[in-house]
């Protein structure tokens, strides 16, 4: 009766432990408003205010993309749905993998390493 009990135990925690929640959707989903900043290598920079919508997977940008995104270990893949003309910088469109970090109610989001390339830089708190 005994090693019974101790197994109904055992199966309940194991239960408990692999139905735990993600609430990363939860954490993030609001209006965040701030800046997106692009330096270029030469240390230049371009700034714009911006707004981005999260809602459950997927997110929406005042400047340029909308779509789908998930969370992965410390970065941010956003999958852009719109279709754009070749003859810009693609790096302006919120599309692609992003660093990103969290802080009370601000996430602050980066793109490239700005030796080489520019680096895009996404500034946001949460208004919501």
């Amino acid at each position: 009766m005994k090693l019974y009990r101790i197994m109904i135990l055992l199966l309940t925690m194991s239960t408990m432990i692999g139905c735990e929640n993600d609430d990363s959707d939860d954490i993030i989903n609001g209006t965040y408003q701030g800046t997106f900043t692009v330096t270029d290598p030469e240390g230049q920079t371009f700034t714009e205010d911006v707004t981005v919508i999260f809602s459950g997977n997927q997110y929406s940008s005042s400047l340029r993309g909308s779509g789908s995104y998930i969370q992965k270990s410390k970065t941010m893949i956003f999958s852009d749905k719109n279709i754009w003309t070749a003859e810009f910088d693609w790096g302006l469109i919120l599309n692609g993998v992003y660093a990103y970090e969290f802080g009370k109610n601000s996430l602050r989001l980066t793109k490239g390493n700005g030796e080489q390339f520019p680096t895009y830089q996404y500034e946001l708190v949460k208004s919501e």
